[in-house]
């Protein structure tokens, strides 16, 4: 029921950041995932997804702090190449269509049940005109024990 309520919860707010900003609810693919992540207590976890940043989409962890936090995040972002200007070396990445992928490192605090959810969204919240789209939401029920 928790989960539900979750989803339900997770449906409307998705919905209302694409209409806010300007797309229709039905530009959003909500996929909740059947499979439960069973961890324990202080134990890590990795969820990995793929991106293309030529986008302007990226993946953003919506957590329940007081069961999970974020450890760190990875990218193999495809690099085309990389290029020397002075002292700095700086990686072009390929455009469009290539993608790479994000692993995001998850560590469980406390015992319960929650939800990660992803949301694949595009734009720069510092950005002053930034209008969250979000084009994807995927959730990840997880089981914390002992």
């Amino acid at each position: 029921m928790k989960i539900f309520k979750m989803v339900s919860l997770l449906i409307i707010a998705v919905f209302s950041l694409s209409i806010a900003s300007g797309a229709s609810a039905a530009d959003t693919e909500l996929i909740v995932k059947e499979n439960t992540t069973k961890v324990k207590v202080n134990q890590e976890f990795q969820v990995e997804l793929k991106d293309d940043l030529t986008t302007g989409f990226f993946w953003h962890p919506i957590i329940n702090t007081d069961y999970l936090t974020l450890v760190k995040v990875d990218s193999n972002q495809p690099v085309e190449q990389q290029i020397t200007i002075g002292d700095q070396v700086i990686s072009v990445i390929k455009q469009g269509g290539d993608y790479g992928k994000h692993t995001f490192t998850f560590k469980a605090l406390k015992p319960g049940q929650t939800d990660l959810i992803m949301g694949y969204i595009r734009g720069d919240p510092n950005d002053q005109y930034y209008k969250p789209l979000a084009k994807k939401a995927v959730v990840y029920p997880v089981i914390i024990t002992r």
